[in-house]
């Protein structure tokens, strides 16, 4: 681990935000696990969240991301 987090926090109503309904009907239910997945991996690597430098295969990638190329990139922009 590269950074002192040990942990990430999701607010109670993170599900049932309007943006999190609109990940999972996009990309669905792997989409959301995805971007959680993608908070982990920033947390212990990007601390500041600054994800610069990575382009959306490494984005996708670092999420475990395994639908159509770009997809899940195109559905958090």
């Amino acid at each position: 681990m590269s950074s002192t987090d040990t942990d990430i926090r999701i607010r109670v109503g993170f599900f049932h935000h309007f943006k999190t309904k609109k990940l999972k009907k996009i990309a669905g239910a792997q989409g959301v696990l995805c971007l959680q997945m993608l908070w982990a991996w920033a947390a212990d690597n990007r601390p500041n969240g600054n994800l610069e430098g990575m382009g959306p295969d490494d984005i996708e990638l670092t999420a475990e991301w395994d639908g159509p190329d770009g997809a899940l990139f195109a559905a958090f922009v």
